[in-house]
């Protein structure tokens, strides 16, 4: 802020003095000489959190997971918070296994749902519907090289019983997001599995809450331009936002695709958008923020390797329009994924990136304002890259209070 000629305060705030200094000036709440992060004083000299607080360890014994979601202890029937994982089991075959534990202690709360099969089954994608039940996605493998299999969807009340399952075997996909529609409707995004070239052919499919089809639209694959997508967001008004990554043959640029659908499936728009400072882009998730923005996560990259080197932030409005793209430098040698991203309530976002540097991962979460600038970053000492994050309850805090992030064997929450 800055002071009017007669030296008042202005009518937009209080005047702050030396922000960034280390002494606590005029107008500060804090001042940490912006060196310290993750201390509770956020750029700019104001209180805040970026606080991570003590991992909530999982069983070993039960098996490996890889998605979560949480249940507001507001739900009918709930005696506390919970999270429920999902994931498989240790054994060949492997079996479906969701297990929910209280929030914050860590206690296994209901017996876990393990679906056995004749070949392994395994859960990709985790979500809480309105009254407290778990939707889950998954898919199979029917033999030993792991090439084929197809998608399987369930439904869970909050205890973990089965209300419902459905085998879509002509679906041979495998998840790779899941959002539930106001009226309980499943939207997924998901892709063919297996080897070869980069992009394999991409779905949204959109299923009734009883997890009955409802229509299918596949992704660009074509000669001259084909892609993949990666994430799925629903607004209010029940449009459908789809992100992906896709090229144009002879073109060694990777765009960023955003679509948008009604609720029937009708495309409303596509926007095809580039890095403004890559070569390649490998978008990872997408949000619909209460301020009216889609924003969009993912890693970027200057070459044509394996690996992508850069976290990077995309905003745009409800039509495709690009509003800004923040991109930042990677530690030095450490390569970029990731990017699991949640809104926060009033605009901004916390994202959980990963990052990788020949077999030594680890895991770094940051908040970002509405225009994408960073109010904190922090490193986790778990060792691992995240495999998923959700915003979600906590009970000294409230509903939608505290960043859940999946590290390993271990769920990490985040003060935002």
């Amino acid at each position: 802020m800055t002071e009017t000629s007669s030296g008042s305060e202005s009518s937009t705030g209080p005047v702050v003095d030396n922000c960034g200094d280390g002494a606590l000036d005029r107008g500060e709440q804090c001042d940490d000489g912006n060196v310290l992060l993750g201390d509770g004083c956020l750029p700019g000299c104001i209180l805040g959190d970026g606080i991570a607080l003590p991992p909530i360890e999982l069983p070993e014994e039960d098996g490996l997971f890889r998605c979560l979601t949480t249940i507001d202890a507001a739900v009918p029937g709930q005696s506390s918070d919970v999270m429920a994982l999902g994931g498989r089991t240790w054994s060949s075959p492997a079996e479906a296994l969701v297990q929910a534990f209280s929030l914050p202690d860590g206690q296994a709360v209901s017996a876990a749902f393990v679906h056995d099969a004749a070949f392994d089954r395994y859960v990709d994608q985790i979500a809480t519907a309105e009254d407290g039940d778990i939707v889950v996605a998954g898919h199979t493998y029917f033999d030993a090289e792991q090439t084929s299999g197809h998608l399987w969807l369930a439904r869970l009340t909050p205890a973990g019983e089965l209300v419902w399952l459905r085998e879509h075997e002509a679906i041979l996909t495998h998840p790779e997001d899941l959002a539930l529609m106001p009226a309980g409707d499943i939207v997924l995004a998901s892709r063919i599995a297996g080897w070869g070239p980069a992009f394999k052919p991409s779905f949204i499919h959109r299923f009734d809450p009883d997890g009955n089809l409802v229509w299918e639209h596949a992704g660009p694959a074509g000669p001259e331009w084909q892609a993949g997508y990666k994430g799925v967001a629903i607004d209010a008004d029940e449009t459908i936002y789809a992100v992906g990554a896709g090229q144009h043959m002879g073109d060694p640029k990777w765009l960023l695709l955003l679509e948008a659908f009604t609720a029937d499936g009708t495309q409303l728009w596509q926007t095809e958008a580039p890095s403004p400072v890559n070569l390649r882009v490998a978008p990872s998730g997408i949000v619909v923020t209460d301020d009216g923005m889609l924003l969009v996560a993912g890693a970027e990259d200057d070459s044509n390797g394996l690996f992508t080197d850069d976290p990077g932030l995309a905003a745009f409005d409800t039509t495709g329009a690009l509003l800004w793209w923040k991109t930042w430098s990677a530690p030095m040698s450490w390569n970029t994924s990731g990017g699991h991203i949640a809104a926060l309530p009033g605009g901004g976002a916390l994202v959980a990136w990963g990052h990788s540097q020949e077999d030594i991962s680890r895991t770094r979460v940051a908040r970002y304002d509405a225009q994408g600038e960073a109010l904190w970053e922090l490193e986790s000492d778990s060792a691992t890259h995240p495999l998923d994050a959700v915003l979600g309850p906590h009970e000294a805090l409230g509903p939608d209070t505290v960043f859940y992030v999946l590290e390993g064997r271990s769920v990490r929450p985040y003060l935002p």
